[in-house]
């Protein structure tokens, strides 16, 4: 068995005569933790350890816990039990530091070190030695079918089923257990990497760690999301023309999860509005909502009247993809299906229009069959003039009722 010498983390060197003295109490030869979360400087941080329902033996039994031992170049479902363990089991974990050891021995031998090992309540053995944390089934004892060192770490620090971790957990079962995948997924990276930096394993298995935090925390928000979409969101069925109807939401949050959070609650378009006054609308992509060229082309008129003067007022151009020369507040995503007023990416000058006149701009824009309430006789004879106060808007419905007439 080799331990990893900390200064170069290379594998394998630092060769010392197998026994539990030197594997436990070494810190000339071993990885100590630095592999948390890193912050926005690039620096590592301590993650905070979280509540658990794990039961409190399990958690004082990981608490005591220096030592990980796994395979060399472990697989994703390893990393994740070794992510997990410093994250639900206690900041004392943390604070300790625990090692990681690749297990590189094998024979009856081996199997004997590591049988003695798993009775040391410091050491957590994970995808070999037939413990309670490996799935593979042994000279002894039959696999765990449908589980893999994840799933299993999962169960025995008591998060199986936190909602923050399943997509997690999902994927790396899928992964392990039935082989599925892609060719540029976490997984396929992991190897790709461990291919690049053979003689310094901890850069891949880093990485993948600093991955695991990032979706965590990307789950963690949109649960917080959710939460907030369902107390806060002003929600509301509008009509898009005959007997078809869309759900449209509002919200007023700077949650970068508040459009997934929409999808996933069923929404067909989402008005976010930032603190700082910015608006996206969203719409979701299983295509049960028109066309945005109509509201893409309200909006802009109204921002340009609304700043007191209008500089383009072509109806092509005001349905342009991109920035409009006279309302650069709105940037309109063709093949997307969104109309953005500053983005994640790119910040933007907030719209002059109110959240109602937005509202409006999206149910106008959205109903041919809606018309000026002063004019609705008349377009529907197909007379259509600049005494109609929806003229400039130069809607598609209104542009059929005029062709008739060139």
């Amino acid at each position: 068995m080799y331990l990893l010498d900390r200064t170069s983390c290379s594998f394998p060197r630092a060769i010392r005569p197998f026994n539990k003295r030197n594997l436990l109490r070494s810190q000339a030869f071993c990885v100590p933790w630095a592999f948390a979360p890193f912050s926005s400087t690039g620096e590592p941080t301590m993650a905070t350890a979280t509540e658990t329902t794990a039961p409190t033996t399990i958690r004082k039994t990981a608490r005591k816990i220096n030592t990980f031992i796994t395979h060399a170049l472990p697989h994703l479902d390893e990393i994740l039990a070794y992510w997990m363990l410093l994250k639900f089991q206690g900041e004392e974990c943390l604070k300790r530091g625990v090692k990681i050891v690749f297990w590189t021995e094998h024979g009856p031998e081996a199997d004997a070190k590591l049988a003695d090992l798993h009775e040391d309540g410091s050491v957590l053995i994970c995808g070999i030695g037939g413990g309670k944390l490996d799935e593979h089934p042994t000279t002894t004892q039959p696999g765990k079918t449908g589980e893999c060192a994840a799933t299993l770490a999962a169960k025995m620090f008591g998060v199986a089923e936190k909602p923050e971790l399943k997509k997690l957990l999902d994927y790396i079962a899928a992964n392990d257990i039935r082989a599925q995948g892609s060719p540029f997924d976490l997984a396929a990276s992991l190897r790709a990497m461990y291919r690049q930096h053979r003689d310094n394993p901890m850069v891949a298995i880093k990485w993948v760690l600093a991955a695991f935090d990032a979706h965590y925390a990307e789950q963690e928000e949109f649960s917080a999301a959710l939460q907030e979409f369902r107390i806060n969101a002003e929600r509301e069925e509008i009509s898009i023309g005959g007997n078809k109807r869309i759900t449209i939401a509002t919200i007023r949050t700077d949650n970068e999860s508040a459009n997934r959070c929409s999808r996933f609650l069923g929404i067909d378009l989402l008005i976010q509005v930032n603190t700082t006054g910015n608006v996206q609308i969203c719409t979701s992509k299983k295509g049960g909502v028109p066309s945005l060229d109509d509201v893409i082309r309200i909006l802009r008129l109204h921002e340009q009247t609304a700043k007191g003067k209008v500089v383009t007022d072509s109806w092509t151009a005001l349905a342009k993809e991109g920035k409009m020369p006279g309302a650069e507040e709105w940037y309109y995503f063709v093949q997307g299906q969104m109309i953005l007023n500053g983005s994640l990416t790119t910040q933007n000058t907030p719209t002059k229009l109110s959240v109602e006149d937005i509202q409006a701009a999206v149910k106008i824009g959205l109903n041919p069959e809606l018309f000026e309430t002063s004019r609705f006789r008349e377009c529907q004879k197909g007379n259509c003039d600049r005494r109609c106060s929806w003229f400039g808007y130069g809607l598609s419905r209104c542009q059929t009722i005029r062709r008739p007439r060139k």
